[in-house]
C-alpha cells in the first residue's frame, strides 16, 4: 500500500510530466518522424 502509493505518487507525477514531454515530442515527432524521421533516418542511415 505505502509502496504502491509512493510509487503511484512518484509514477504518475514524474511519469505524466516525463511522459507528457516525450509523449508530446513523440506525437509531434510521430507525424514528423514517418515523413521527416523516416526520410532523415533513411538518408542519414
Amino acid at each position: 500500500s505505502p509502496l504502491s502509493k509512493k510509487r503511484r505518487v512518484s509514477g504518475p507525477d514524474p511519469k505524466p510530466g516525463s511522459n507528457c514531454s516525450p509523449a508530446q515530442s513523440v506525437l509531434s515527432d510521430v507525424p514528423s518522424v514517418p515523413t521527416n524521421g523516416m526520410a532523415k533516418n533513411g538518408s542519414e542511415a
